[in-house]
């Protein structure tokens, strides 16, 4: 019997050990296979790791009298084993053994049905499995949740104590070393916790951050005798036998394993590799504080007021939790990545190679990769790294579906080459088919703001039960809206009022059925941390805004119905036309997707700007770039495919229902050049002249006459200027196609262009058609406003080239980025280029921007009049006076401008500050030309989302607005220094806009110029803006400071006002004009005359009424008209 007994013992051990598999290590010690050792000898091995007489005071409270005697009988049953008598089985070791089993009999040691399968931990996450094992262990549950309220109630009685006391900040350092102890303690699952907040510089204090990002990889190691035991078991052979280096301590240590650095044996390929091993027994203590988490969970979703399923965001994280732990999995997911990554074409995010020879369930071999951890990274390219990464994890999201769910930045490498280097992939989540298409919907409702449909999306993906009704109806959609248009703003949490999105966030979960699904945890976790890294280099960053190229290349590529749905709602959002400018914005971003890391190799730490650049410019060794990119490329393709796409159905949409608009708009155009030529002009004249006796000499209407009553009737409507728009948007994408087109004239770095030369006379023609819709676009003049016009012109879309006088200026700008001596803190975008070649330019542009002072504007302009394409139109962007001849800009122009293009000029002005044109911020400007037709075409070219522009036919007075605002804010600018106050600035500003007025209307102008952007707007942000150069002379010369000593201080800017002071008081004085703020303004720069003085006069003035009725009755001279008119067509007329 007793022999039958001991055969049963072994068998039934043997068994057990068999079936856990490679778990079995986790689980207590048993006796090895059969043929390993002997049954005394492992009996003996069992009861000598089990012989301690110091575990039966701990766990007789546990069991009681009830289970006295199941120990006894399971004492006896142990006792009757026939073991040599040199093997003594003490009080204790029974007691413990009994122990194991704190059942009704023994079966229950192995499961429900007495089998051991329940007793086994696995990495496949079970809760109910766990929880079977941990429920037969209570000892151990109870010693960990001692340990648990211990370190915590260590860690919280002080921090309350600080509270209570007031010394929070004060010793918020000792906490927060002291909270780091405690998790490292508590073990990997509490390590795991933390380093996912690590990431958050924006939710944390800097001394809690600091101390855990200490646990990211410097997680106290374990011996390195268990790391090389675990080593040789994986390798089957010894350690040297395969390594001739291995670092003889942990490189880093984490929360799961520790990494050593070694170099494999020539015989296996030489390699300098990383050999993760896993700490041991890791997987009881792992499941042991899930089973715990997952207990606490339960009783506080239990809570009538929570309604998040905190239990099953637990089980979610756990599964991916212990399949982290499998270094075999690991493995196959490391290399599945690097698979899906190279078919979608992602170049900038790699992996390490896996040494599967070397490999197993507990050892990860990987080639070593050289870096620096991406969060500590000082080189110029994280944020756009960030950029790349963001786009692989897209990918993955919401093309490939499998996530890699734990790149804390530790995981995350800078390469040498300027790539990004993905680790440890054990952590994986999977996105249903389902869940990707709903997350793209989401994704691209958030990015316009649709919050109705961001509520139904929510609902789809899981946030609102799908029984509760539609959102909508019950009223979520503006409470979404409000806290997500927070959420989305970029900064992360430090531009939030933190206390008062929570208060939303939980008023929205107590009033609706509002919960966080769990798979959606890890997609938020993998985002933050990408976030979080983003953030410590740009405090503005918002990763809404920056998956938008993404979501621009999937909605325009991808034929899904839902998909396209989507895109609808992107493009017309809410509107009956579709937009098209932000057809143009996706097609942009399109070309802003990136997955290619940098460009240049590039060290740690350095700049992405090789310093021999600018040598290599000047000395023309640059090779000329392409201005469209692959991405450019690709994404006009995507709409204008040959295979066909849904964009381009839509488009065919509008251009049909544009047709009626387009013929009219090209009646149009006819009927207004043929009325506007000279010739007809003159006829329309001799008929008028005939007077009574014209129903007599012609009783017949003539053919003039009748296009000439036709024409209101083919004007266009706000409708059809809305379809035209389209048309336009349509024809600038596809302009941007044509190699041939003025996109693709921008040359090389130092910013040369192609001219246009009898090689190129065949397709003249047809680039200058191409470029009426898609300007190419040269700015003359690299000060302060002309750059800002550059960037501006160049993040529209618009291929754009700067010209500079200074070859160094130019340089700058080609190989930086930026024109620190004029604009200093702002960065141009890449595709501007800056050249010193003037006519080149010229010769090129269809758009050219006139930015060079008005002193300089004559001299500039004959220098580009024998270069100046017949029917490009030229913008000028100065504002003064001549002092001379007393000439606007326009007469000015007219003189040196040949004639026939004087109907191609335009006049740019209104409130704009270049350094807020540069930075993007809402402006509104004007734009004037004679010729109303080329008034809409600048307006449409300049327009862009963050500046509008409007449009006039009256020149003079936009001009007298623009130039006669410096002279008043100078004055402004006085009063203010010699602290005439708030009251003093605003007459001045009242009365200043009076005199502007008078001076305009009497050179023709239309009052009610003066009353907008160009009058009044310009004339008060210049008095009142601190960055107004006028503003400030005026400031300083009232504090007392000389002009000369100002004027060196400005170290070139020009301050117009200054000479056009002089100017409008002679221009005054010619027209018998009183202008009683110029004309003392005039004495104060001119005749030194003192400030108070002349303030005192004008305050002496005799008293008037306010306003000059003359100054507002705005209707020249009939007969002079008549007389003027077929002159005024002549010069202004193109003629036909």
């Amino acid at each position: 019997m007793h022999s039958l007994q001991r055969q049963g013992l072994q068998q039934g051990t043997c068994t057990r050990a068999n079936r856990r598999g490679r778990s079995a290590r986790h689980a207590p010690a048993v006796p090895k296979a059969a043929g390993a050792q002997d049954p005394v000898s492992a009996a003996e091995e069992l009861l000598s790791q089990l012989s301690s007489d110091a575990l039966w005071p701990q766990l007789q409270p546990h069991f009681g009298s009830k289970l006295a005697g199941q120990l006894l009988d399971k004492a006896a049953s142990v006792r009757d084993v026939q073991l040599p008598s040199s093997v003594q089985l003490p009080t204790g070791a029974l007691a413990a053994i009994a122990a194991s089993v704190p059942a009704a009999d023994a079966s229950a040691a192995f499961g429900d049905e007495g089998t051991p399968q329940d007793d086994v931990l696995s990495h496949d996450y079970d809760a109910q499995a766990v929880a079977r094992y941990f429920k037969r262990r209570p000892v151990m549950v109870a010693q960990r949740a001692a340990q648990l309220a211990s370190e915590m109630s260590s860690f919280g009685l002080p921090l309350l104590g600080d509270l209570w006391t007031g010394r929070l900040q004060a010793n918020e350092h000792a906490r927060a070393e002291q909270l780091r102890g405690v998790i490292e303690r508590l073990g990997p699952a509490y390590v795991k916790v933390a380093q996912a907040m690590s990431t958050r510089v924006d939710l944390l204090s800097p001394e809690y951050y600091m101390q855990i990002q200490l646990l990211q990889d410097r997680v106290p190691p374990f011996p390195c005798d268990q790391a090389k035991e675990a080593m040789s078991k994986a390798f089957g052979r010894p350690v040297d036998q395969v390594f001739s280096q291995l670092s003889s301590k942990p490189v880093a240590a984490a929360s799961l394993g520790q990494v050593y650095r070694g170099k494999l044996k020539p015989e296996f390929g030489g390699r300098e590799v990383a050999v993760k091993v896993q700490r041991p027994d890791v997987l009881e203590q792992v499941c042991l504080d899930l089973y715990l988490m997952r207990q606490a969970a339960e009783a506080i979703s239990a809570l009538p007021e929570v309604k998040t399923d905190w239990a099953s965001l637990i089980d979610n994280w756990a599964v991916r939790f212990l399949h982290e732990m499998d270094y075999t999995r690991e493995a196959a997911n490391a290399n599945l990545f690097r698979q899906q990554m190279a078919d979608a074409g992602v170049s900038g995010v790699v992996t390490a190679d896996v040494i599967e020879e070397f490999s197993n369930d507990v050892v990860l071999t990987t080639q070593w990769m050289d870096g620096e951890k991406l969060s500590e990274s000082r080189a110029s390219d994280v944020r756009e790294l960030c950029n790349t990464l963001l786009s692989a994890y897209l990918i993955q999201l919401l093309d490939t579906g499998l996530l890699h769910a734990d790149p804390h930045p530790g995981n995350l490498i800078r390469t040498n080459d300027g790539k990004i280097c993905v680790l440890d992939f054990g952590l994986m989540t999977e996105v249903t088919p389902e869940q990707r298409i709903a997350l793209v919907e989401y994704i691209a409702h958030l990015s316009i703001q649709d919050w109705e449909n961001v509520a139904r999306d929510l609902q789809t993906l899981g946030f609102i039960p799908a029984d509760a009704g539609d959102p909508v109806a019950m009223g979520m959609a503006p409470a979404l809206g409000k806290i997500l248009v927070q959420l989305s703003g970029g900064g992360g949490a430090s531009k939030l009022n933190i206390d008062a999105v929570m208060a939303e966030l939980e008023d929205l979960g107590s009033t609706y059925p509002f919960r966080i699904p769990p798979f959606f945890t890890l997609i938020l976790r993998a985002f933050s941390v990408i976030e979080g890294i983003a953030l410590a280099v740009d405090p503005d960053y918002a990763i809404v805004q920056e998956c938008f190229p993404y979501m621009a290349r999937r909605l325009l590529a991808d034929d899904d119905p839902r998909i396209r749905k989507a895109l609808r709602d992107v493009l017309y959002g809410g509107r009956s036309r579709l937009d098209v400018q932000r057809l143009i914005k996706m097609a942009d971003a399109f070309s802003a997707y990136t997955t290619d890391g940098l460009e240049d190799n590039v060290a740690p730490g350095a700049t992405a700007t090789a310093v021999a650049r600018p040598a290599a410019v000047a000395a023309g060794q640059i090779q000329r770039e392409p201005v469209l990119n692959p991405a450019a490329k690709d994404a006009l393709l995507a709409v204008f495919s040959r295979r066909g796409s849904y964009v381009q159905e839509l488009l065919v949409e509008e251009l049909v229902a544009a047709a009626d608009a387009l013929s009219r708009d090209a009646l149009s155009q006819t009927l207004r050049v043929l009325l506007g030529s000279a010739p007809v002009a003159v006829a329309m004249s001799s008929l008028e002249a005939l007077g009574p006796l014209r129903p007599l000499l012609l009783p017949l209407t003539t053919p003039l006459e009748l296009l000439s009553r036709l024409a209101p009737a083919v004007q266009l409507t706000d409708e059809d200027e809305e379809a035209l728009g389209v048309v336009r948007g349509v024809f600038q994408l596809v302009a941007r196609m044509s190699p041939d087109s003025p996109t693709a004239a921008a040359a090389g770095s130092s910013g040369g262009y192609r001219s246009v030369g009898s090689a190129d006379a065949s397709n003249a023609a047809s680039e200058r058609t191409a470029s009426k819709l898609c300007p190419a676009v040269g700015v003359i003049g690299a000060g302060s406003y002309g750059t800002a016009l550059a960037i501006h012109c160049a993040r529209a879309g618009h291929p754009t080239v700067i010209w500079c006088r200074s070859q160094e200026v130019a340089d700058e700008i080609n190989t930086q980025h930026t024109n620190s001596r004029r604009l200093p803190g702002h960065s141009c975008p890449k595709q501007l280029r800056a050249t010193t070649d003037l006519a080149g330019m010229v010769r090129a542009s269809t758009l050219l921007l006139l930015a060079v002072p008005s002193a300089h504007i004559a001299s500039t302009v004959q220098r580009c009049v024998e270069h100046l394409p017949p029917d490009a139109v030229l913008v000028c962007c100065a504002k003064g006076i001549t002092t001379d001849t007393l000439q606007t800009m326009e007469e000015l122009l007219l003189e040196v401008v040949p004639r026939p293009q004087h109907c191609q000029l335009a006049y740019l002005s209104g409130p704009s500050f270049a350094a807020e044109v540069a930075a993007g911020m809402p402006t509104g400007l004007t734009i004037a030309a004679r010729e109303e037709s080329v008034a809409k075409q600048v307006q449409w070219w300049l327009s862009a989302a963050n500046l509008r522009c409007y449009r006039t036919t009256d020149v003079v007075g936009l001009e007298f607005g623009g130039a006669l605002k410096n002279s008043i804010a100078i004055a402004c600018g006085m009063a203010d220094g010699k602290g005439y106050g708030a009251n003093g600035r605003a007459m001045i500003i009242t009365r200043g806009l009076h005199e502007m007025t008078r001076l305009a209307v009497a050179k023709g102008a239309n009052p009610m110029t003066l009353g907008g952007l160009g009058g009044m707007g310009d004339l008060i942000l210049t008095c009142t803006g601190d960055a107004s150069r006028n503003r400030t002379l005026g400031y300083r010369l009232g504090c007392g400071e000389s002009m000369a000593s100002i004027l060196e201080g400005m170290h070139g800017a020009v301050a117009e006002g200054v000479a056009t002071t002089r100017a409008a008081k002679l221009l005054a004085d010619s027209l018998g004009l009183a202008v009683p703020i110029i004309s003392g303004l005039y004495t104060i720069l001119y005749e030194d005359a003192d400030i108070d003085d002349v303030v005192r006069g004008l305050l002496c003035l005799p008293l008037t009424s306010e306003l000059d009725a003359r100054m507002f009755s705005y209707e020249p001279d009939k007969e002079a008209s008549s007389q003027q008119q077929p002159q005024q067509q002549a010069a202004y007329g193109c003629g036909v």
